[in-house]
């Protein structure tokens, strides 16, 4: 893509911003917007706060969930209802809910961060909050969803990272980007895709 057919970060971010859905699994991935979020507020809030409180969902996360960073670079914990009132009006990030067939309620989330258009990059994340539907190969459908639609958006580079501990992701982020490297602190494997190729 040359200079002239770059995308504006707005544009990526339309692009990027569909629901997605998988035909063979009926997984779909439905966007967090301002007006999805106000019409679903009290499932949403209960759902998250239920897995934010889980331990077998925290104990992969950073320690601060739900926080959010300040300008001058420092994490802040913050409350659910921010956190998703946050990503619904994100200029460089989309949550995307989780539905799956056999739960009317949201089962979880991918998370697109740090969209770059720029660069043609973002990190994804993939939390399965409801313990149901834990360690079924969700969470592999659902990367799989998330490099097609990446890849079809525009998007260049997709990065993602695992806690060391968490050896489901871990094997899933190698089938799906290869290997990854560990983190300096030799707290996470971290994973780079290109898209391109």
């Amino acid at each position: 893509m040359t200079r002239k057919e770059q995308l504006s970060q707005a544009e990526l971010l339309i692009k990027l911003k569909t629901e997605i859905r998988n035909e063979q699994s009926g997984i779909k991935l439905v966007p967090l917007t301002q007006g999805f979020l106000m019409t679903n507020y009290e499932s949403l809030i209960s759902q998250w706060e239920k897995f934010f409180s889980d331990k077998e969902v925290t104990k992969h996360l950073h320690p601060l969930t739900p926080f959010k960073k300040l300008g001058d670079g420092s994490e802040v914990k913050i409350l659910v209802e921010e956190f998703l009132a946050t990503k619904s009006s994100s200029s460089d990030s989309i949550l995307f809910i989780i539905y799956h067939p056999d739960s009317t309620l949201p089962i979880g989330h991918l998370s697109l961060n740090g969209i770059n258009s720029q660069s043609g990059s973002a990190s994804r994340g993939i939390v399965i909050g409801e313990a149901d539907f834990r360690y079924k190969g969700i969470g592999k459908i659902v990367g799989q969803m998330s490099i097609e639609h990446a890849r079809k958006s525009g998007l260049k580079i997709l990065k993602a990272s695992a806690h060391s501990g968490n050896s489901a992701s871990i094997a899933n982020l190698t089938r799906q980007f290869g290997t990854g490297s560990l983190s300096t602190d030799q707290k996470e494997i971290n994973f780079t895709l290109d898209l391109t190729s």
